[in-house]
């Protein structure tokens, strides 16, 4: 852990400057966001209308896990609060990187978006039918190398409107995603839906699906995937 020490000796409108002694960039970086909204006072002009006394404070910040002790309240909830936005653009990149995976035939990335036991399921929302579901990479890679990709066939998968929920390592999340396909020369919406995920933080970092259930809203009917080969 490293021992971090700041002072604030100036402030401008809208703007503190601190002097930072420490080895520990987090630390450094969450220096330049803290306020000092009770210790000054700015006049319609911008300037300090009041006497600043720079105020000295010590904290302390695992910087393995980001955690901080001996630190006010707010600082605390400014790291917590840092932590959740990273979560939830390193869960978006994993959306992100099974749409670019599955349309290009990528399917090594693709698999790897899922957890070693990862689950697969997708459900017709108006039929009530549902596939049966794939469960663990060896199941997944098969589906995956049976799906059509560029430059067979064009097609978009997209993903929006993302409802995520961080409970330490794992996450929850509810999402809109629609398919853009290329049939006969037209560009069209193939269908559309909703995905139902919950992921897990893994060592490297990353966050994989735990299961991904797949509910098709509306659509055409028309397969994404080749014929089984006979025999």
């Amino acid at each position: 852990m490293d021992r971090l020490q700041t002072t604030a000796p100036r402030t401008r409108l809208g703007r503190s400057t601190y002097t930072r002694r420490s080895s520990s960039e987090i630390g450094n970086q969450l220096r330049s966001l803290r306020g000092y909204g009770e210790d000054c006072r700015c006049g319609i002009s911008g300037r300090i209308s009041s006497k600043f006394r720079p105020r000295l404070e010590t904290i302390v910040v695992d910087e393995r896990t980001g955690s901080v002790t001996e630190a006010s309240g707010d600082l605390a909830g400014l790291l917590a609060r840092v932590q959740r936005l990273e979560d939830e653009q390193a869960i978006r990149s994993t959306f992100h990187r099974y749409c670019h995976a599955v349309d290009v035939g990528d399917e090594a990335g693709w698999v790897d978006t899922f957890m070693p036991d990862g689950k697969l399921e997708t459900h017709d929302t108006q039929t009530g039918g549902s596939t049966r579901p794939l469960i663990g990479h060896e199941w997944l890679s098969r589906m995956v190398a049976r799906h059509t990709r560029a430059p067979e066939r064009w097609h978009q998968h997209q993903i929006t409107n993302s409802l995520i929920t961080v409970d330490g390592d794992t996450a929850r999340s509810e999402s809109y995603w629609f398919l853009l396909m290329e049939n006969e020369g037209r560009r069209e919406v193939e269908c559309f839906g909703r995905y139902y995920d919950l992921l897990s933080r893994c060592p490297d970092g990353r966050w994989r699906f735990q299961e991904r259930i797949i509910h098709v809203d509306s659509g055409s009917g028309a397969s994404t995937l080749r014929p089984k080969p006979v025999g």
